[in-house]
């Protein structure tokens, strides 16, 4: 479903942020993908959404090389990715039920069946009672579990979370990681991009370490580098 071979990603001046990084996740499969700041998470997600293609090596997600992808199929790839970010990007002037009926509507969803799967989602994450709530008026905990259902409303193949916890207290950190894990358990496949150590030794789960921008030592169910 993701498949990295060989890949680098260099910059400008020569800062190269990614080098030579393999690893793979099966359908259905999850991935923690750890490092300090600096590792290099947020470039290998860049690559998976197709923000940025690789200087080197191939990147295959849901079938499809990123390194080859017409500016035109972009929109297609990331329909089957659903992305959570640190800082939620939830659309402040929007409802809760609003910021997750958007990514429907701008797929052209019919009116009830946006209303519908609306619905399942928010009571699917325990946020039904917040449908009518304006973002500045719920927790951080809150708007990362409305920043999920988003993610998940159309049933994508793949979710990607970019550091989901690194804005909400440990407590909240675990009911974010639990739902992320749910999600994997009903057949998503999930990448988890963090550099909290404690949180994944909660989960017996594989996972890739970077070191500035390579993977460390040989790790566990399909990924080359564990923590």
């Amino acid at each position: 479903m993701i498949l990295f071979t060989r890949v680098s990603k260099r910059y400008a001046h020569g800062n190269e942020a990614l080098s030579q990084v393999s690893f793979h996740i099966d359908k259905g499969g999850f991935l923690f993908v750890s490092g300090p700041s600096g590792a290099g998470k947020t470039t290998l997600v860049k690559l998976i959404l197709a923000m940025e293609k690789p200087s080197e090596g191939s990147v295959i997600v849901a079938g499809r090389n990123v390194s080859a992808l017409a500016t035109q199929a972009v929109p297609y790839l990331r329909r089957n990715v659903g992305v959570v970010f640190q800082d939620y990007k939830l659309i402040q002037n929007r409802t809760v039920f609003s910021n997750v009926s958007l990514a429907l509507e701008i797929l052209g969803w019919r009116s009830a069946d946006i209303r519908k799967r609306t619905t399942q989602i928010l009571d699917r994450l325990g946020i039904e009672h917040l449908a009518k709530h304006f973002p500045q008026e719920i927790s951080g905990g809150e708007q990362q579990r409305v920043a999920i259902a988003r993610a998940l409303a159309n049933n994508p193949p793949i979710l990607v979370a970019d550091e989901p916890t690194g804005s909400i207290d440990p407590a909240l950190a675990v009911e974010i990681m639990d739902l992320l894990v749910d999600t994997h358990k009903k057949g998503t496949t999930v990448l988890v991009a963090t550099h909290d150590k404690a949180l994944m030794k909660r989960y017996d789960l594989p996972r890739i370490h970077l070191v500035k921008g390579r993977l460390s030592s040989p790790g566990k169910g399909g990924a080359d580098a564990a923590d």
